[in-house]
C-alpha cells in the first residue's frame, strides 16, 4: 500500500485496524491501482477499461439501456437548504463499484452570484427510499466551484471523485444533494426522465414527489 507517501504492508493482522486514506493505492506489479473495502474484502483494479452504456433499472420496474446522449433534457435548481436525493440503479451481474459521481450542469445557467456549500451523501436503499442509517460515503464542496470556467448557455459535466470506492449493492443506493446557502439563486441540474427525486422532510421523513430526479453519470470498476 503506497500511504501517505511511504510502502506499507497489509497483513491479516493489521488489515482491519489499518487507518486507509482517499490517496492510499494498491501497488502492485509496479503499477499504483484503486481498492475498496467491503466488510472483510479488500478488492483491487488491475484491469480498467470505460464501457459505453450500461443497463439501469426505471423507476417503474422496466430496464433500459442509457449511455451518453446530446437528447434535450429538462433541469431543476438544487432546492437550497434541502435534503434532496435520487436513486442510482443499474443492472449487472457482477461484482460493481463506484468511483466516481457525475452531474450535469444545465446549458442555460446564469453564472454570477453564487454561494454556499454542497453537501453529498452516498445512502443506501431501504424499500425504495434513502436510509439515513447505511451511509456509504459523504464529502462536501463549494458550490463556486461548480461554476469555473463555465461559459454561459452551456452544459458542463461535474466530475465528483467519491472519497473512498464503494460496492454497488444490488437493492441500488441513492445520491443525497444538501445545499447550504443564503443566497436566492442555486446551480440548475439537469434531469433525468428515468428516476423520480425524493425530498426530506423533517417532521415526515423522506417522501417521493411527482417530479424527475437528477441526470447521472457514473465511472464504475467491475
Amino acid at each position: 500500500m503506497k500511504h501517505e507517501g511511504k510502502n506499507i504492508e497489509i497483513s491479516k493482522t493489521n488489515f482491519k485496524k489499518f487507518s486507509f486514506k482517499p490517496d492510499d493505492k494498491i501497488v502492485y506489479e509496479n503499477r499504483l491501482l484503486d481498492f475498496s473495502i467491503n466488510q472483510d474484502t479488500l478488492y483491487f483494479f488491475d484491469k480498467v477499461k470505460e464501457i459505453e452504456a450500461v443497463e439501469i433499472v426505471k423507476f417503474n420496474g422496466k430496464k433500459k439501456t442509457i449511455s451518453s446522449s446530446k437528447k434535450k433534457r429538462a433541469s431543476a435548481e438544487i432546492f437550497a437548504n434541502r435534503r434532496i436525493a435520487s436513486l442510482i440503479q443499474i443492472d449487472s451481474e457482477k461484482k460493481t463499484f463506484i468511483k466516481s459521481l457525475i452531474l450535469l450542469i444545465h446549458k442555460y445557467q446564469i453564472t454570477n452570484d453564487f454561494d454556499g456549500i454542497l453537501k453529498i451523501q452516498i445512502l443506501k436503499n431501504a424499500n425504495g427510499f434513502p436510509d439515513d442509517s447505511s451511509e456509504q460515503a459523504s464529502f462536501e464542496i463549494n458550490i463556486a466551484e461548480f461554476m469555473v470556467n463555465h461559459k454561459p448557455f452551456t452544459e458542463k459535466k461535474i466530475q465528483l471523485d467519491l472519497p473512498n470506492i464503494i460496492k454497488y449493492p444490488k437493492e441500488g443506493l441513492f445520491v443525497v444533494l444538501h445545499l447550504e446557502t443564503d443566497k436566492k439563486h442555486t446551480v440548475s441540474l439537469t434531469q433525468n426522465e428515468d428516476t423520480q427525486m425524493f425530498v426530506f422532510y423533517p417532521k415526515e421523513g423522506w417522501k417521493k414527489e411527482n417530479f424527475n430526479g437528477y441526470y447521472y453519470q457514473l465511472k464504475i470498476l467491475q
